[in-house]
């Protein structure tokens, strides 16, 4: 050892959405009558909180085939959030399902146009909340 102490960096960073702080996602999930799990994300869907939304989908995709995933509230995605979508829209046509998603904010429908996803899912996003 070189005598020096280690600290651990507790600084804040910047986020990719523009806060400060660690991103922050808020995942809410609800079941409809017909069993379609409707699912709510709000804040910044990054590398940061990608596995929580893989980990609370994986949980709250057993029992149902089809999903909902409503972006409007959406402030920032990137390649790791879009992943995350494109996966869970390919388990929900494993079930048999299907994965719809409802239209996100400018800043949501920016990524997805510049990254060609937004013709490459066109057939699941809904223009109507």
């Amino acid at each position: 050892m070189d005598g020096k102490q280690h600290v651990p960096d507790t600084r804040q960073r910047e986020s990719p959405g523009g806060t400060s702080g660690w991103s922050m996602l808020r995942i809410l999930t609800d079941r409809a009558e017909d069993g379609t799990l409707i699912v709510r994300l709000q804040g910044d869907l990054d590398i940061y909180s990608a596995g929580d939304l893989f980990t609370r989908l994986r949980r709250a995709e057993a029992g149902c085939t089809d999903i909902v995933i409503d972006l409007s509230d959406l402030q920032f995605l990137d390649c790791a959030g879009l992943k995350q979508l494109v996966e869970a829209g390919r388990r929900a046509e494993v079930r048999g399902g299907r994965l719809t998603l409802l239209d996100g904010s400018p800043a949501v429908q920016r990524i997805l146009k510049l990254t060609g996803m937004e013709s490459e899912l066109a057939h699941l996003i809904s223009r109507s909340a």
